[in-house]
């Protein structure tokens, strides 16, 4: 049985953090042993992964503690309300929750902690299984659409089981409250709320993205965007504004701008899956749909749009090629593939016969659509069109 809890506070960088371990005290040359030893041996499990935890998105102030230890329990107070982040090997550190007080269980294994200023916008973000930070891993940001949030995104297009399967971290945030308490991104000029006076939030998205990468081991190559219907209208401005960063986009029932001078600077995949009885599927004019703004290209002058941008000239077309969705029989979806054979771009449309916006879409069309992120890696820019 453990008798004492020792702990010994450094700097790290400009970050002051303190580490604690369960030992039994043997000298404060154990103490560093301990440390010493765990920094150089093979990555061990935090207990943070295959678990949703919290990115603090944002320039964080460190913050001033108290700490003392209570039994086996170690309580951490701060005078305002702060973020405590956990690490144990002063490499990767999770972010656990905000509040002015924390009280954590201790075991034998050295751990470092720090609180830092909790800033407004934080984001649940999801560590595989058996994360290796010595491993660089994919990253997806799944975008909820107008009215829905993180946990009803979270739901209707699931990654966890999918990102432990094939070792990917994502990112599931909130877009920011209208003024009848309704959450949207401010995405393209058509939806939703996208005026000039509201949050920039392809800034926003992009510092997530940074974030995840401060935070992780994340492969630069395999950044991706996903998103429904206004998360999907997202996922367009993200590609357009960011496409040094994003190497593709998965858009469900979302559209992008109609004027082609929003325009990628750099090649990105394009996966685009619309049902053909969606009321935005033919286009629509200012004043078509409710929380429309301008007007929207229809889906088949979209793919074309984009196709142009990433210059993939050649065309193949599969029809009835997949079954996407549970409520219709059969193959009801065709895929429309345009191609870049110099860099190996994709656009591609998977177009649901009958599908309709809030679509009851597969297990398996999940999969499929998760495989098709993870097979596209980021197009050098050196192969840019």
């Amino acid at each position: 049985m453990l008798s004492r809890f020792h702990s010994i506070t450094f700097e790290a960088g400009s970050t002051e953090v303190a580490g604690f371990t369960g030992q039994k005290k043997l000298g404060i040359h154990v103490i560093f042993f301990v440390l010493i030893a765990f920094l150089g041996s093979s990555p061990s499990a935090h207990g943070q992964e295959g678990k949703y935890n919290l990115l603090n998105i944002g320039e964080a102030q460190d913050l001033e503690k108290t700490h003392q230890l209570d039994g086996g329990r170690l309580v951490i107070s701060s005078a305002e309300s702060a973020f405590l982040e956990l690490s144990r090997d002063l490499v990767t550190w999770y972010g656990k929750r905000k509040g002015k007080r924390f009280n954590q269980t201790l075991n034998s294994e050295m751990e470092f902690y720090r609180l830092r200023e909790a800033l407004p916008r934080m984001v649940k973000t999801y560590v595989p299984k058996n994360y290796d930070p010595n491993k660089a891993y994919p990253l997806i940001i799944n975008l909820h659409g107008f009215t829905g949030d993180w946990n009803h995104q979270n739901g209707y297009f699931p990654l966890k089981k999918h990102a432990d399967r094939l070792g990917f971290i994502f990112c599931v945030p909130d877009g920011e409250m209208d003024a009848n308490n309704r959450r949207r991104w401010n995405a393209i000029d058509a939806c939703c709320g996208s005026r000039n006076d509201l949050l920039d939030d392809s800034a926003y998205l992009r510092q997530v993205i940074e974030t995840a990468m401060e935070s992780f081991n994340i492969d630069e190559n395999r950044i991706y965007s996903m998103g429904f219907s206004n998360g999907g209208m997202m996922s367009y401005r993200m590609a357009i504004d960011h496409s040094d960063l994003i190497a593709g986009v998965v858009v469900v029932g979302g559209i992008s701008y109609k004027d082609t001078k929003h325009a990628p600077e750099f090649p990105v995949h394009v996966l685009h899956i619309h049902g053909t009885r969606e009321e935005n599927f033919h286009g629509t004019e200012l004043g078509d749909l409710p929380f429309y703004f301008a007007p929207t290209p229809s889906v088949e002058q979209n793919m074309k749009n984009w196709a142009s941008f990433n210059e993939c000239h050649e065309e193949s077309v599969q029809e009835n090629s997949l079954d996407l969705v549970r409520r219709l029989k059969g193959n009801e979806t065709t895929v429309f593939n345009f191609h870049n054979e110099r860099n190996g771009c994709d656009v591609e449309l998977w177009q649901v016969e009958g599908g309709i916006h809030v679509e009851e879409y597969s297990a398996h069309m999940k999969e499929l659509m998760v495989d098709w992120m993870m097979n596209h890696p980021k197009i050098s820019k050196r192969a840019s069109p």
